[in-house]
């Protein structure tokens, strides 16, 4: 799902204003909260020690937003790893078993649904 981003005339008089062409970035990160989402780039870091670490980038007209480089870059999917392993959600479920959180049979409620 791509979406266009949203490229005012505030931001194109923004970007005529610092003599720059429009630049878009897209989130490529399938873990990043904005994943697929396009953006107008506001500004790239300047300082030398803050090089390739985070873009500025237009949200909304006047709302900047700040994205780590990372997230924009395009990745290959055998390269995606999740945050969470089989053996931790093995270990979240027998937490919650012996905290009685979680029942494998648990005890129908209300009343049973008619067959049709």
């Amino acid at each position: 799902m791509r979406q266009e981003p949203l490229v005012t005339e505030f931001v194109k008089g923004f970007a005529n204003s610092l003599n720059d062409d429009l630049e878009i970035v897209t989130v490529y990160d399938p873990t990043h909260p904005l994943y697929g989402r396009r953006f107008l780039i506001a500004s790239r870091p300047s300082r030398p020690d803050a090089q390739g670490t985070h873009l500025l980038v237009f949200l909304r007209d006047t709302v900047q937003l700040r994205l780590p480089l990372s997230a924009t870059l395009p990745m290959a999917t055998e390269q995606v790893v999740t945050k969470l392993t089989p053996e931790a959600v093995a270990d979240l479920i027998a937490t919650a078993q012996a905290s009685g959180l979680w029942q494998s049979n648990p005890a129908p409620c209300g009343n049973v649904s008619p067959r049709s």
